[in-house]
């Protein structure tokens, strides 16, 4: 027993010295000696358990894990340090994975599966690695076997659901948010990502309660307000959007969208009722919000120029059916918001056409809205959009605003390739990868003539809500 003690005392002192490798070099040696390996590897999985679990120390536990696996000669102590080194292997992959650091996440996630196949957060964590990286089958085989591995594991089915929400598979993604919030009901993440996934599928009354429960168990939950907020955006009740993006912004000045999503519902709260007076709040945050768009209008612009001519497919197959629904207020579009870049101001204002200057609000540099400026009020008809018996005609066709022009086409920005997760060059509207190269508007689904033109060349597909479509 003395001797014991002695070694022992001598590992800690050591440890506690942050002489590792000494350590266990000292470890091996007695073990060697003593033909006590086994005694040795167990004290070793005990030191790596502190390590972790005390001071955090995973890189260090992670070398005396390894130690006991080596020394061990029972399979029971030799299974129990593996499972231990596979939860730090784990527990690395996931604060490399929170620091973006993937490549280096990723390799942890295999060595933990390695040592320990059975550990079911090992799969868990790497899969959600996976999604981030939109590696999206190979998450969902890690998915499935947490799940297999262990049935009840609560963050397993959660991050199955962030799964199938990004795949449009909504019905699925809500069962395994009922999973886990049947495992863990108190728990606001789950809670949030059952929201923002019934929002997506347009169950707004149910994911309203789950963004308010949310918002209950964890008043300073940042996305909750956030995703809170672009649902009640979606309801029009921009007056408790605006509080809720407002929050976010509180919490977090720095928050993404936040500014753009608060500038949005300002804008909204009038431009969804265009008999309603536009106010000086109104201006003033469609001045910044033109401030912060500007530079993407003029990048799509430039683009949209440049490659016209590989939309040259869509041109020559498309007859405008003359509807007028790209001009009016419809279902699908609130107002007639026409976003009016700075060139066309400064065209109009060159050809002298105060005709149409007269509908103008400009904002010097930065570009311009059209409403009636007299009574400071929204267009719910474009007021250049005539009719001729039964069709209708743009009374300025032959100047109309570039946005016009280019409807319904625009480029992404996000500096990866939605279809195969690439990296995309900057300002470059290739994929090099796969070869993607253009996108259309939404609005395109609703207009007619552009359906038609879609089902035509054979590129249309039936979606449940408006969403982008590429063209490859």
């Amino acid at each position: 027993m003395a001797i014991t003690f002695k070694w022992e005392n001598k590992i800690i002192k050591l440890v506690r010295k942050g002489k590792i490798r000494e350590a266990l070099a000292f470890s091996r040696e007695f073990a060697r000696r003593n033909a006590i390996q086994d005694e040795i590897a167990e004290f070793l999985d005990g030191i790596g358990i502190m390590l972790g679990k005390e001071k955090g120390e995973y890189q260090k536990a992670l070398l005396v894990f390894k130690a006991a696996i080596q020394l061990s000669r029972n399979e029971k102590i030799k299974g129990k340090a593996a499972m231990n080194c596979s939860v730090t292997h784990s527990i690395l992959g996931n604060i490399l994975g929170k620091k973006g650091k993937f490549d280096e996440a990723e390799h942890h996630f295999e060595e933990a599966i390695r040592l320990y196949p059975k550990l079911s957060i090992a799969h868990s964590e790497y899969g959600y690695i996976l999604n981030l990286r939109k590696r999206y089958v190979k998450a969902e085989v890690q998915f499935k076997k947490a799940l297999e591995l262990e049935p009840d594991n609560a963050q397993a089915h959660i991050h199955y659901a962030i799964l199938l929400d990004d795949l449009e598979r909504f019905h699925e993604a809500i069962f395994h948010c009922e999973g886990a919030l049947r495992l863990d009901p108190n728990n606001p993440v789950y809670h949030f990502v059952k929201g923002k996934t019934l929002m997506s599928c347009k169950g707004f009354d149910e994911a309203e309660f789950h963004f308010r429960k949310a918002l209950l168990l964890k008043p300073d939950f940042i996305v909750a307000y956030f995703g809170y907020g672009k649902l009640l955006s979606n309801l029009e009740r921009f007056a408790e959007a605006q509080a809720h993006f407002k929050k976010t912004l509180e919490l977090d000045p720095h928050f993404p969208d936040a500014l753009t999503n608060y500038y949005y519902a300002v804008l909204m709260e009038i431009s969804a009722h265009p008999r309603k007076k536009i106010t000086k709040k109104w201006l003033d945050v469609r001045r910044r919000s033109l401030e912060l768009e500007r530079q993407n209008d003029l990048m799509d612009f430039k683009l949209q120029e440049k490659h016209r001519k590989e939309w040259k497919i869509l041109y020559d197959n498309f007859e405008c059916l003359r509807c007028g629904k790209c001009c009016k207020r419809t279902k699908w579009v609130t107002n007639i918001e026409l976003r009016l870049v700075w060139k066309d101001i400064e065209r109009w204002r060159k050809e002298g056409r105060d005709d149409i200057l007269n509908y103008v609000y400009a904002y010097e540099g930065l570009g311009g809205d059209f409403f009636d400026k007299e009574n400071l009020k929204r267009f719910s008809t474009c007021p250049f959009l005539k009719k001729e018996r039964k069709t209708y005609f743009c009374s300025i066709h032959e100047t109309k605003p570039r946005g016009c022009k280019l409807f319904p086409f625009y480029f992404d920005h996000q500096g990866t390739c939605e279809n195969c997760s690439a990296t995309l060059k900057e300002n470059n509207v290739y994929c090099d990868n796969c070869g993607l190269f253009l996108k259309i508007n939404p609005g395109a689904y609703y207009c007619p003539g552009m359906k038609r033109t879609l089902k035509t060349l054979g590129l249309y597909r039936e979606v449940h809500k408006p969403c982008w479509i590429s063209l490859i």
